[in-house]
């Protein structure tokens, strides 16, 4: 009995550690005002675990989403949100050429890779994200901002997502960085 624990806790560490390859992180992130206007550069580290390389490998495109979002904070009641920006991604691998496909769905920008980490750092980066006018903000108030980017399970196959939503290894994303713009 002894050993089959032992079995058991080194195979769940394994499953856990496999679990945690996958990630999203906020690597880097500046906010700064420009012409009455709040901007934001940030850059996400993106990385898949073996199982979501195989789905990509296999034709099943990904989409990768970034929230950026000003909110007035409030006492008493819960944050209001002011602006909010959505940029979503769609990543394919092409299997005659070996690249992969990056595509804004919002504009329609397309771009090929030869590798994927060329493709996923293209998708983390964000450079002067417009976020609010300071003529929105009123000086009464107190304001932060806040971002987050995450591989969007609804936009999965519909044979898929029973299966994904319940496992942790495709459950990626980055927790909400948080600051202040307005005090």
């Amino acid at each position: 009995m002894k050993h089959f624990s032992i079995i058991y806790l080194f195979c769940m560490l394994f499953v856990s550690v496999e679990c945690l390859a996958a990630a999203i992180k906020l690597s880097s992130f500046e906010s700064y005002e420009k012409q009455d206007q709040h901007f934001l550069d940030a850059s996400f580290s993106v990385e898949l675990n073996e199982e979501i390389l195989d789905a990509l490998k296999h034709g099943i495109p990904l989409q990768i989403n970034a929230d950026f979002e000003v909110r007035m904070t409030r006492d008493w009641y819960p944050d209001k949100t002011v602006q909010s920006v959505h940029y979503m991604y769609q990543l394919s691998h092409q299997p005659l050429t070996e690249d992969y496909l990056t595509v804004n769905l919002k504009t329609g920008l397309r771009a090929s890779f030869d590798s994927l980490t060329a493709a996923l750092t293209q998708i983390g980066e964000f450079s002067g994200v417009k976020l609010v006018q300071k003529q929105i903000l009123s000086s009464k108030h107190r304001y932060k901002g806040r971002t987050r980017m995450y591989l969007d399970l609804d936009s999965l196959p519909t044979p898929m997502r029973p299966q994904v939503y319940f496992s942790d290894s495709w459950n990626i994303g980055s927790d909400w960085h948080e600051w202040v713009i307005q005090e």
